[in-house]
């Protein structure tokens, strides 16, 4: 496989400015008041959710209708419609809010990091930078960043992005601002992971996978194959990858072979890991019947069904299911009562 090098791509400002008002508090506020829940509530279900089945619990948001979500162990941030940040504990149920985006800002991508939390505006060519410590909103003009983008952040903190139609794979270092970029020679990228292998894997959205090794500088590409258009990336702890397409098809990639291990016939929204490294996928339900279902790509008989629009799916440390329901809630998933 070829070799690539990062070459400095100049950002259009030195540095980061604060946000007016953007001012540090010394603890952030709940803004949801929650009543205590019956002691028979289920391991993972935090006061303050109610019953809608029992291996389901609804919590709501108060007003509060979450577009983009991204997960921290502990943690769901998400913006919201009002172009708001927050964020819900997944132990305590408690939301916090904490900063407010410009108005004019159109967030298209969120990403959350050992220390930050990174907010893309692929409208202004703006990126935004909540810092959890001082709990600033700082924002940087990055006036190539535009249109869909996808991002993702290391552990190192850095911070990883590309978008739908640019080749480019950009790497953000938060402490110097300094921005490097290579050519991943594919039409696009459209989603975007890293392994625990210090490798950053990225999808065209079409029959294109790649992987830039973080130690090495060098690219690998796999045709992939289906119908649909891969949308959805996960890497397995195991040191494969998973891909969901539109046409609902669910791949394994491993060692470099592709594999269709499942179709649903029915676009794949999420895809992600549980606790116990499990992958699941979120997927809209038959035709006919109302909201999405859940399901462990190796264990198809475990389909859990949830009768609202959701658009997110992610597990607490207590192996809950936490989906954002674009009416203004989360709904958490347990496993049914035998």
């Amino acid at each position: 496989s070829p070799s690539a090098s990062p070459s400095a791509v100049p950002s259009a400002s030195p540095g980061a400015s604060a946000l007016p008002g953007a001012s540090a508090s010394p603890r952030p506020s709940a803004v949801v008041a929650l009543p205590s829940l019956a002691p028979s509530a289920p391991a993972g279900i935090p006061a303050g959710a109610t019953m809608v089945r029992p291996d389901l619990y609804r919590l709501d948001l108060q007003g509060r209708i979450p577009a983009l979500t991204a997960a921290s162990p502990t943690r769901i941030w998400f913006t919201d419609t009002k172009n708001g940040l927050s964020s819900v504990d997944m132990t305590t149920g408690a939301v916090y809010t904490f900063a407010s985006f410009p108005r004019d800002a159109e967030i298209t991508a969120l990403a959350v990091g050992p220390t930050s939390v990174y907010a893309a505006d692929g409208k202004k060519g703006r990126l935004f930078t909540f810092d959890l410590a001082t709990e600033r909103l700082s924002s940087r003009q990055l006036p190539f960043l535009q249109g869909s983008i996808a991002m993702t952040v290391a552990p190192d903190g850095r911070l990883w992005l590309g978008m739908e139609d640019s080749a480019q794979l950009l790497s953000f270092e938060p402490i110097t601002g300094r921005i490097e970029a290579v050519d991943t020679q594919m039409a696009g990228i459209v989603a975007l992971a890293i392994d625990n292998h210090a490798r950053v894997w990225f999808s065209d959205g079409r029959r294109s996978l790649g992987s830039y090794d973080l130690r090495t500088a060098r690219f690998t590409q796999v045709r992939v194959p289906g119908r649909g258009a891969a949308r959805a990336l996960l890497p397995d702890p195991t040191g494969s990858i998973w891909l969901g397409t539109t046409a609902g098809e669910v791949i394994s990639v491993a060692q470099g072979v592709p594999d269709i291990v499942a179709i649903t016939g029915r676009p794949i929204a999420r895809l992600t890991l549980d606790t116990l490294g499990v992958a699941w996928y979120l997927t809209p339900a038959p035709q006919g019947t109302l909201g999405y279902l859940y399901v462990p790509i190796r264990d198809a008989e475990a389909a859990r069904s949830i009768a609202a629009p959701v658009t997110s799916l992610d597990f607490s440390i207590s192996r809950a299911a936490w989906l954002a329901d674009a009416s203004g809630a989360f709904y958490i998933g347990v496993e049914a009562p035998k």
